[in-house]
């Protein structure tokens, strides 16, 4: 991950720990958060659409807790950095809301991150016609839930998908004033795009006093373009699991027809049996 496309980010955190962005690195698993952790992350995030995918279903907004406790609990066990639950839409309602923030309660979490999208949710990377985002006063209401719900070191950020759903400036600032009011510890205005000169300018256009977190899902590197003095938690949510997948996918692409006789693995690309066992060991 390069910062200003020269200078490596975590050579950068270690130089002014309190001026650049916290690092936050999704992992899919108990060893990869362990070994997250050791790379520098100060924060392991629980991607629900990584989670969802471990459990074979879909990316539907984490309206199932009970699914997902005990990977949630693989992380945190394995981590010594604090783990971020993406908790997506948090409740299809209040009662559904109030139930799953309890159950979380229970966990030693740092954070959760809560979205603007309806139901049925949409992944943010998808372009579709049946996104729908929630009032901003409902979105409030869970916030504030969260809040009054979870222990009191347990943040809570609020994620807008108000530029994904192409509303305006004023709309966006609303949502972020309510969002604010209703005790949002960090805000997080999602952005799927590529020109981040653009994105950088919204922010310098808005008024914002709480920290920023900023999500890179498409890239491995933070844009040069943006001003990063503004920006508290830069966050990483799946890359690390797509590139478990890739030489899955191109596994497969290879195959014209598949036998026994046609599988090869190169030997080289694999990783010391004993080097998974020794990660595992440190993280039980």
């Amino acid at each position: 991950m390069i910062l200003d496309d020269n200078v490596p980010f975590s050579s950068m955190n270690s130089k002014n720990k309190e001026k650049s962005p916290l690092l936050i690195l999704g992992a899919p698993d108990a060893m990869t958060a362990r070994i997250c952790r050791d790379l520098g992350a100060d924060f392991i995030w629980a991607s629900s659409f990584v989670l969802s995918s471990l459990l074979g279903s879909k990316d539907d907004g984490m309206v199932n807790i009970n699914r997902y406790m005990p990977l949630i609990e693989g992380l945190i066990a394995a981590s010594s950095a604090p783990v971020i639950l993406d908790f997506d839409i948090c409740g299809r309602n209040r009662k559904e809301c109030i139930y799953q923030l309890n159950k979380i309660k229970k966990l030693r979490l740092g954070g959760i991150c809560i979205e603007d999208e309806g139901w049925p949710k949409v992944n943010a990377m998808l372009k579709s016609s049946l996104r729908r985002l929630v009032s901003p006063e409902k979105m409030a209401q869970k916030i504030s839930t969260a809040k009054k719900t979870l222990n009191p070191g347990t943040f809570v950020i609020a994620r807008t998908h108000s530029l994904i759903a192409k509303e305006n400036l004023l709309e966006l600032q609303n949502r972020i004033n309510r969002y604010t009011r209703a005790g949002a510890d960090i805000l997080c205005m999602h952005y799927t795009g590529e020109k981040w000169d653009y994105y950088q300018g919204i922010i310098n256009k808005l008024r914002i006093s709480k920290p920023l977190m900023v999500i890179f899902s498409k890239f491995n590197f933070v844009p040069g373009a943006l001003d990063c003095s503004k920006i508290k938690y830069i966050l990483f949510p799946n890359q690390i699991y797509r590139m478990m997948m890739r030489p899955v996918i191109d596994f497969k692409n290879r195959q014209k027809k598949f036998s026994v006789r046609s599988v090869k693995f190169n030997p080289q690309k694999l990783i010391d049996i004993r080097e998974i066992f020794n990660t595992f060991s440190k993280t039980c």
